[in-house]
């Protein structure tokens, strides 16, 4: 069925967004193997000669060369309610956030962690003392634990799903 192989190209992007950067390579070389001569394996194999190489780097880069920085919320994926009630809240919280334009998406990490990420930060030492930048009366209303993540650094977190491995790095 010509079907087929574009499934399991979305199957493999797919356990690749939840599972990591194994899963997605697993996947992708079976495409590019299984179904070799359709669209979709001559792009798997495109994918496994030019792309897999360039993601399958693990190491998290210096954040002092960054100028990009999150701010990241760690909640158990199954309190829907919790994310959605914090996620309002961060939003009404960031629009009182004077000298920064922030802004904030809810990220899956994987099955089991969901993100809530602060975007726009410019400087590590801030998005280290994000409650510092926020209004006396809003700081009460963050009470959640986060890290600081440099944009470079979290594409490696979602790529490999190597969060521990950070944490410990940097002792947060």
């Amino acid at each position: 069925e010509p079907i087929v192989p574009k499934f399991e190209l979305l199957k493999a992007t797919a356990s690749g967004r939840l599972l990591g950067f194994d899963a997605y390579k697993k996947g992708i070389n079976y495409l590019a193997v299984t179904y070799a001569n359709t669209p979709e394996g001559q792009q798997a194999q495109k994918m496994v000669n030019e792309m897999l190489p360039k993601l399958e780097n693990a190491e998290f880069a210096n954040d002092s060369i960054s100028d990009h920085f999150k701010v990241v919320f760690q909640f158990d994926r199954t309190k829907t309610d919790k994310i959605e009630t914090f996620k309002t809240t961060l939003d009404e919280v960031l629009e009182n956030v004077r000298y920064y334009k922030l802004k904030s998406s809810v990220d899956i990490y994987d099955t089991n962690t969901t993100f809530v990420v602060v975007h726009g930060l410019r400087n590590a030492q801030v998005a280290k003392t994000f409650d510092q930048i926020l209004l006396d009366k809003d700081v009460k209303k963050i009470k959640e634990p986060y890290f600081a993540v440099s944009s470079a650094n979290y594409q490696i977190l979602q790529i490999h799903k190597n969060l521990e491995t950070y944490l410990n790095l940097n002792n947060q």
